[in-house]
């Protein structure tokens, strides 16, 4: 939270471009921008042939690779174009992740870098997910959700809380993860700068909810971050606050944006509803009446008074017509 979402490069596998050619892309296209601090989050496969620098690879699938050299050399044509950037922050969640990343035009103690794991361990996953990750997030976020790692009196998670200041320090979130996780990985942190004044982010003071008003109702719902994993569990939360069916009803969010030109915005994703929220754009919510194949007459407006909704059968072309929210 707190980045802009120009400013987020997201690449994951498609069928058109290997990931190799989009990871670059996204490194050059991020170098366009008015950046001081770089922060670039990898998971993927990683493998280290005949344990030295110049033979370690992030292994993206079974054909594409990129290795350490090439990874380097973006990154430092990024700052060759960002004279202002001072900062870079490298999360590895790999197998025997390297040890050093060198940025030309960047000082050492200027690049703060978390693996996964120690070079010569497997950085290991869950049903639910990568352990690191897991950690890592529940570090930086744990208490705008108002909660814990869900371990019943967590002594790690009290002695966490109980000495934070009002940001995270690296060195902090590290002793976080590590006390987490078991001994099969070691999270590692590579930073020849001061530890304990390096922060990487500020902590609320509060528990974190959102807002959500219903289109043409004054009806308005909070949810809590912790329901912010996908918009599956953001439409569970909207139909249980607001007394809807799921079962009738399709829901749409969307933002508004204060722009002339488009008003409104569609928040298709989680990642896009918490940007909304981020940027103090109000965040609206539409129920829509999904249609019904026997219907054969108006369902009538809703049970509230929040806004006319209406789902009609054409007899005479066999179709549902559906008007936006307060056009009868």
């Amino acid at each position: 939270m707190g980045i802009s979402e120009d400013n987020i490069q997201t690449v994951v596998p498609d069928k058109k471009q290997s990931l190799s050619q989009k990871m670059m892309q996204a490194i050059e296209c991020l170098s366009s921008r008015d950046l001081q601090t770089l922060i670039i989050y990898i998971t993927c496969h990683g493998e280290n042939r005949n344990d030295t620098k110049d033979n370690f690879n992030f292994r993206l699938s079974e054909t594409d690779t990129v290795t350490l050299k090439e990874f380097e050399d973006a990154l430092g044509q990024c700052k060759e174009k960002l004279d202002q950037l001072n900062k870079v922050m490298l999360f590895f969640d790999c197998c025997h992740p390297p040890e050093e990343v060198n940025i030309k035009g960047i000082a050492k103690a200027n690049v703060i870098q978390l693996n996964a794991c120690e070079d010569y361990q497997k950085a290991h996953s869950t049903n639910e997910g990568s352990i690191f990750t897991k950690f890592l997030i529940q570090g930086l976020k744990a208490k705008a959700e108002g909660s814990t790692c869900g371990e019943n009196e967590c002594t790690s998670c009290k002695k966490y809380w109980d000495l934070r200041t009002d940001y995270v320090t690296v060195e902090r979130l590290l002793e976080y993860i590590n006390d987490h996780i078991d001994t099969r990985q070691r999270p590692r942190l590579l930073f020849s700068g001061n530890h304990d004044d390096f922060k990487i982010a500020f902590y609320t003071g509060e528990e974190v909810v959102i807002e959500f008003t219903v289109v043409n109702s004054e009806e308005k719902q909070t949810i809590k971050l912790k329901h912010f994993k996908d918009m599956e569990q953001i439409e569970t939360q909207l139909y249980e606050k607001f007394h809807r069916n799921k079962d009738d009803f399709d829901i749409v969010i969307t933002s508004r944006t204060f722009r002339t030109d488009n008003t409104t915005e569609i928040c298709s994703s989680a990642e896009k509803v918490v940007l909304a929220w981020v940027n103090r754009q109000p965040i609206q919510v539409s129920f829509k009446p999904k249609c019904k194949a026997n219907s054969t007459a108006d369902t009538g407006t809703s049970t509230t008074s929040t806004m006319v909704l209406y789902e009609r059968r054409n007899a005479a072309e066999g179709k549902c017509s559906i008007p936006e929210s307060g056009t009868p």
